[in-house]
């Protein structure tokens, strides 16, 4: 169903295809050893989606992708959304029967995943019953007797946007919550409730095309979206940790010359003491966001002392 000509939108999958339009070859994301430019992160979105589409995901269908952080991670979530359906991101902290549970209470119909969150769930008698086995896709290079390989999966699809419309009601994402008031909770949000996120935090922030956001926390976490977000939405470029380490942060500020990162109030901590931040350059930086749990004064005022940016809690 397509929106009312006197009600125009502008939808994320489609911004994205915009940048790989425009600036094919400038870097999209950047994670580890890989680095992809926005036209080659746009295609492996587009022929995730085509294959999603072809084994006949309909709109709104619940996907789980279940993947630490890496560049597939997103391409997953972003072709999930392309195709029309909503992208389930799971914590690889969960155990399999946790793992079991949040795709059964999503009712994902398919997953992604990795050789870590499929030892875990190859622990149980059987997969939860709303999986489809043709949408069980094995998104690495590891053993998976259950899993179609995506090389297997994307092979021969367009690398073209697929033809399909969005609303803004349409659930994009579901977010779990950690649990500490009893089980995880799920959160939708749609592509309404997402599109607000990017534009609002970059305008805060000051995110722009010229932009090199980096991730220090789980791509899964939805804290972790305050930057992907808008780095994705303004055509930057997005750097993402695969895991956090305090020296190897102060690192890839420098060598990548990033301008804008959130951390939560623990990795500051562990930023202010790590022995080689005297000697760190951080110049580039110019804004810092703290979020997930209350910062410390004495804390804020050592951040705003060495890094010296805007702050925003």
């Amino acid at each position: 169903m397509n929106a009312p000509l006197d009600d125009p939108q502008v939808f994320i999958p489609d911004v994205i295809a915009n940048h790989a339009r425009f600036q094919p070859r400038r870097e999209a994301v950047v994670c580890g050893d890989v680095r992809r430019t926005w036209g080659d992160f746009d295609a492996n979105i587009s022929r995730i989606a085509h294959a999603l589409r072809g084994a006949g995901l309909a709109r709104g269908d619940r996907v789980a992708v279940m993947m630490g952080n890496r560049v597939e991670m997103l391409e997953a979530v972003f072709g999930i959304v392309r195709a029309g359906g909503c992208a389930v991101p799971l914590s690889g902290l969960l155990t399999g029967p946790q793992l079991a549970g949040l795709l059964a209470d999503s009712g994902s119909v398919g997953a992604f995943t990795t050789a870590d969150f499929r030892a875990k769930l190859d622990t149980l008698p059987e997969l939860p019953a709303c999986l489809r086995r043709d949408l069980l896709v094995a998104a690495d290079d590891g053993a998976a007797p259950r899993w179609r390989p995506l090389a297997t999966f994307v092979e021969r699809m367009p690398s073209t946007q697929p033809a399909v419309t969005y609303r803004m009601d349409d659930a994009f994402n579901i977010i779990y919550s950690s649990g500490t008031t009893g089980l995880p909770k799920g959160i939708v949000q749609t592509h309404r409730a997402r599109q607000h996120w990017a534009w609002s935090n970059a305008i805060e922030l000051g995110v722009r095309d010229t932009s090199r956001a980096l991730t220090t926390t789980s791509l899964y976490s939805n804290g972790t979206w305050l930057t992907m977000l808008p780095a994705l939405w303004c055509g930057g470029t997005l750097v993402a940790m695969p895991a956090f380490d305090p020296r190897r942060f102060l690192e890839l500020v420098h060598d990548e010359r990033i301008t804008h990162t959130f951390m939560v109030p623990s990795q500051f901590i562990m930023v202010l003491a790590e022995p080689s931040l005297d000697g760190a350059d951080t110049s580039t930086l110019q804004s810092i966001l703290c979020a997930g749990s209350p910062l410390r004064p004495d804390t804020k005022r050592q951040v705003i002392e060495r890094f010296g940016p805007k702050l925003t809690e």
